[in-house]
């Protein structure tokens, strides 16, 4: 490529060079080596989309930082731990394979909770064994434990089932549950608390 005279000086002239170029960010600073036509003279640049896929991805990777999300790289890293291919992370995660895609390849920015699920996932990669996931689409595995209640009532009976045994109750008065209220019922209507 051939120098052209400076368009913001006048008196220097441009050429294609590599110049390390700081960057700072809520912070955080990088340096990276941004190629682009510069001026001799005055130091100014004219970089076109080539020259800044160059170091986009770097780029991106500090303002997410700063940002408190995961890096592009940190994404792939996760992505690999868990043994999931793109299409296999586009549908657990949602965005789409090319949106994926970009994420690692620091070309867009996950939403925060991806990277919030993407954190726990790396955190307990076993949280993945309680998804199904046929190929195109994922489901999570119904799951009983000590925690978990499931009600059902019919007109003058409650039916808690827990984790250990299932009991009937009558719809009368307050519902309980080894010894915890867990609703109330009256005119044959019951509230389960927080439903």
């Amino acid at each position: 490529m051939s120098n052209i005279k400076c368009p913001f000086c006048s008196d220097g002239e441009m050429s294609h060079q590599v110049k390390p170029e700081t960057h700072s960010y809520k912070g955080l600073s990088i340096t990276v080596n941004q190629p682009g036509m510069y001026c001799n003279h005055c130091d100014e640049a004219i970089l076109n989309g080539d020259d800044l896929k160059v170091t986009r991805r770097d780029i991106h990777d500090l303002h997410a930082a700063g940002d408190g999300y995961l890096t592009s790289g940190e994404i792939k890293r996760i992505r690999e731990k868990l043994r999931l291919n793109q299409k296999q992370a586009a549908v657990l995660l949602g965005g789409g394979v090319n949106a994926f895609s970009r994420y690692e390849r620091g070309e867009a920015k996950q939403s925060k909770a991806i990277d919030m699920f993407l954190r726990l996932l790396d955190s307990d990669p076993s949280l993945l064994d309680r998804f199904e996931f046929d190929g195109e689409n994922i489901s999570i595995k119904p799951v009983a434990s000590k925690s978990w209640v499931s009600v059902s009532t019919t007109k003058s009976h409650l039916r808690v089932i827990g984790a250990s045994n299932p009991t009937t109750r009558s719809v009368k008065g307050t519902a309980k549950l080894i010894g915890r209220t867990i609703g109330h019922a009256s005119d044959n209507k019951i509230a389960v608390n927080g439903y």
